[in-house]
This record gives C-alpha cells, structure tokens and sequence, in this order.
C-alpha cells in the first residue's frame, strides 16, 4: 500500500512538472498575444493621421504639376494605411447627409461633386477617460479636372513706366483668411532684380527697366477633411464634427521680353515657379472635433478664402476663390 501511494505520488510530481512546463510557454504567448493587441494611443492615432495628411499634401501638388504616376503611387501608399477611395453615393450613404435639390429636384450638386473630387475615408478611435469613440473621417480632394477643388488661369501683363529693377515687383502672392488663423500666410514678394538676379552682368539693382512682360500660369488645389464621430443615439450614424480645408498653390512665371535702358533687350526668356501649400491651425485635429461632439456644434478650421496675385508694377493677374464646402456633397 505504501509502494502504490509512493508511486501515485512519484507520479503525480512528474505529471505536475510537465504540465507546469507546458503551460509557461501558454502563459508566454498569452502575454505576448496580449502586448501584441494593446489599444493605440491618440498620440499614436495622431501620428497616422499626420502621415495621411502629409501624403494628401504631396498628391495635391504632384497633380498641380501633372504627375499622374506620382499620384497613383501616392495613392497606393494611402491605401496600405487604411484609407479607401469611395464615390459620393457612398459617402452621402455612409454619412446620412441630406442633398441639395436644385428647382427641379435633381441633385445637380452631387454631380458636380463626383466630377470634381476623389473621396476617401479613413476609421479611427479616440479615448477620453478611458472610453473609446470611434471616428471617420472623409478626405476630398481634387481629381485633375477643373472644378471647386482646382482652379487654373493664366495671364499677362506689361509695364506702362520705367523703374529700377529693385523697386519694380515682378510678383506678388498674398492669402486672405477667413474663420481660424493661418499657420503661414501666403506672402511672396519678388522684385524684377530678385527675379532676374541670374543674368547680373546684364541687370543691376539700379538698372531702369524700360521694357518688362510678364505671362503668368497658377493653379490651385483644396484639400478638405470631414471628420465625423459614430452618433450616440442612433445606430450606423455619423455625425459631422470637424471641418478642415487647405490649399496648394503654385504660380509660374514667364518673362518673354526685358529691356534695360542704355542697354539690348536679354535674347532668352526667364522662368522661375512659386509654391505654397497654405494650412490652418488646429488642421484636422480630432481633438478639436471631439470638443464638438461633446458641446454641439461643428468646429470649423477654414484656412483661406482667396489668393490674390498681381505682377509687373503690382498690376492684376488673377484671383483664385477658394470653396471651403461645408460637407462632401457641398463640393
């Protein structure tokens, strides 16, 4: 009897070892599955969402200057980070949103904005006291084709006196600000000599220009960013908390014919371009938009509502409106 309990005893320390040397590495592996599947920080969902902001930045100006293969790369990229490119049936679908009717009760603005813009969306989370709030936000951007996201226009202008070279503006870009404060303002100054400062043995600071034309080609890209939080109240829901917007403006210059008194006019023609990307303050915070959520309301970070560019002699070029939509199918 005493043999039998020895040996269920013997037994049982064996059997004890072997599941305590199983179960360890479960344990292991519970532990690392868990670390795996920790919660992501704001700070960490800030960070992506600064990384997609950059790379809709980059897109803008890659289609400002017409590089398709570069857009699609970009596109491909975003895509990776968990953003989708939807029409603007499913975005109004998704969001709930109620169309405009024109007088015969047709969504012409709807039209308008699937010609206009490519939309895309993009899921995330936001934590307050430990509480988690599910968010989506909606990127629109310009397709190429002009419209309320992209505007073109070129022109040209002429001198009608002499001045010196350092005292004649050849350019000049300057932003008005509507609701929210503007990071950088657009403020580009360049005089004739700035402009010209390549061809120094031809054109000094003091030269009097007698003869100046300037041909002038600018675009300009919107960004927008909708931010929406899942409704509290009503399933499948989302409601509209922040409202973002953005531009990218390029301006290229041309100077065909310049003329230095005392002197031949230059034999070759001068190009220089001009790029801002203008961002407001608080840019598609989701801070900001929770705040909104929270005490009603939708916060509105509206950069810019016009660029104005003017050129030889500070005479007009051109004046690019900016649309600043107030939802996605208000393009």
């Amino acid at each position: 009897m005493k043999k039998s309990i020895k040996k269920f005893f013997v037994i049982g320390v064996i059997s004890a070892i072997i599941m305590n040397q199983s179960i360890m590495p479960a344990m292991a592996l519970c532990k690392t599955m868990y670390v795996e599947k920790k919660e992501i920080s704001n700070e960490q969902e800030d960070t992506q969402i600064s990384e997609i902001d950059d790379l809709m930045e980059k897109k803008c100006e890659a289609l400002i200057q017409k590089d398709n293969t570069k857009c699609e790369d970009i596109n491909n990229e975003l895509e990776e980070k968990g953003v989708e490119t939807m029409s603007i049936s499913q975005i109004i679908k998704l969001t709930g949103e109620v169309p405009k009717l024109d007088s015969d009760g047709n969504t012409e603005q709807n039209l308008r904005a699937a010609s206009a813009a490519t939309f895309q969306t993009k899921y995330s989370t936001y934590t307050y006291k430990n509480k988690k709030y599910k968010v989506m936000r909606v990127y629109a951007t310009p397709n190429g084709k002009t419209g309320p996201l992209y505007k073109t226009g070129n022109s040209t202008v002429k001198n009608s006196k002499s001045l010196e070279a350092i005292a004649m503006n050849l350019i000049k870009i300057t932003s008005s600000s509507v609701a929210g404060v503007v990071n950088e303002p657009i403020g580009i100054v360049q005089t004739v000599y700035g402009f010209a400062s390549e061809i120094s043995n031809y054109l000094s600071k003091t030269s009097v220009v007698s003869d100046i034309k300037g041909s002038y080609t600018w675009a300009a890209a919107e960004t927008c960013v909708f931010v929406y939080f899942q409704s509290p109240t009503i399933s499948g829901a989302w409601n509209l908390k922040g409202q973002y917007s953005k531009a990218s403006v390029a301006v290229g210059v041309s100077v065909p014919t310049l003329k230095v008194k005392g002197k031949k006019a230059i034999a070759k023609v001068l190009q220089k371009s001009y790029n801002k990307t203008v961002t407001p303050q608080n840019y598609n915070s989701t801070q900001k938009a929770f705040e909104a959520y929270k005490n009603g309301g939708t916060y509105k970070a509206i950069g810019i509502s016009k660029v104005n560019i003017t050129g030889v002699e500070g005479k007009k070029v051109g004046t690019i409106k900016l649309s600043n939509p107030p939802s996605p199918s208000g393009i």
